[in-house]
């Protein structure tokens, strides 16, 4: 297999390769833009039509007809996969195993979607799209690139642990790192939980596409207790999450081969009641989960990472996005050349249910992550 890679302007139309043989192959109704690759879990899949005003914010895509949308069908995978398995709607129950096991919209999965299907019949596509890939695209847009193409790639699946998202190499690699001089393995899940099942069959069939930035929104699986041996050993959820994290985005940047792509983190809040106790919101493991994002991440050498926390499921996307996008943003474009991560710290938001959402932004050496 030959990969060919090829410079695309704005427009659309053909593109056509030839080789020195004479063979050609072509592609068509082509655009070049910016791709953002949307991954984790429930938080990610929560669909736009659950977000406060979902009609009035879906709307807003006729002002954006070169955005196009990719919804990845979920499935899982033993090996790494070279390509997508076809939607289950393509099956019979005679060959099922041969196609991907669900689609939020039948028939629509696992290929490129326009704005104008997207917004067909009462924008159906649309509000099962993840709001915080979509609202996030659209925010960017708006503030910076205007109706340049824009490529999201929504490929998430509820109630999924980070290990699942990341190869068996960045497994082994986070296994090393998390107490020196010990390995801590992950516990053996089944099924989409399975270590590097989701990479394998959601992730590996885009290595080879170029990204602008990956939206990554995870935690809460990876929340529970570590099992007794790794705590003995000197391990706590903190120290483990941030480890498998940080491994995980690394060998997605390198698989790429195209240095440091911003990749923008959703860390999770306390979900807890305002008024409840420190210890309360200590039991959720959110906390340890979440700040290891803050604490840790931003000491490594993994850079152009920028993070936000709010509440769980949050149906209000209009409350937070505004104030972490502009930040997002400037890692998503227009960070400036540097080799040491910058910390930038958006002011709290007022006391409401959510608390406060701090937005936090790690700048990149990458001339590609500069715009």
């Amino acid at each position: 297999m030959i990969y060919t890679q090829v410079e695309v302007n704005h427009g659309a139309g053909d593109v056509v390769v030839t080789t020195a043989s004479g063979g050609k192959a072509t592609a068509s109704r082509t655009l070049g833009g910016d791709v953002i690759f949307c991954a984790g879990q429930s938080n990610m899949v929560f669909p736009l039509e659950l977000a406060f005003n979902a009609t009035a914010e879906a709307e807003t895509l006729s002002k954006y007809p070169n955005f196009r949308f990719f919804m990845t069908a979920l499935d899982y995978e033993s090996e790494p996969q070279f390509d997508l398995k076809p939607g289950p709607s393509e099956c019979v129950p005679a060959n099922a195993s041969l196609c991907a096991k669900k689609c939020a919209v039948p028939g629509m999965c696992n290929r490129w979607v326009t704005a104008a299907e997207a917004s067909a019949n009462n924008y159906t596509y649309l509000m099962q799209f993840s709001a915080v890939c979509y609202l996030t695209a659209r925010d960017i847009a708006r503030m910076h690139t205007g109706t340049r193409p824009m490529g999201l790639v929504f490929s998430a699946w509820g109630g999924t642990r980070v290990e699942a998202w990341m190869s068996t190499n960045a497994i082994n690699s986070a296994a090393h790192a998390v107490v020196p001089g010990k390995v801590i393995a992950p516990k053996t899940e089944p099924a989409q939980n399975a270590q590097s099942a989701l990479y394998n069959a959601m992730v590996a069939p885009f290595d080879p596409l170029s990204v602008r930035a990956a939206l990554w929104y995870q935690g809460e699986a990876n929340c529970n207790n570590l099992p007794p041996e790794a705590v003995a050993a000197g391990a706590n959820r903190s120290t483990y999450y941030s480890q498998y994290l940080q491994a995980m985005i690394a060998d997605w940047r390198q698989r790429k081969k195209m240095g440091d792509f911003a990749f923008l983190v959703m860390g999770l809040p306390p979900s807890v009641a305002h008024t409840s106790a420190v210890a309360g919101s200590d039991a959720t493991g959110r906390p340890q989960v979440g700040g290891c994002v803050r604490v840790y991440i931003h000491t490594s050498a993994y850079s152009s990472t920028a993070m936000a926390r709010k509440y769980i499921h949050v149906y209000n996307m209009q409350g937070f996005l505004p104030r972490c996008v502009p930040f997002w943003l400037f890692c998503f474009l227009l960070s400036p050349p540097t080799w040491e991560p910058q910390l930038v710290m958006m002011p709290t938001c007022p006391a409401t249910r959510a608390r406060t959402i701090t937005c936090l932004l790690y700048t990149s050496p990458s001339p590609r992550d500069r715009g």
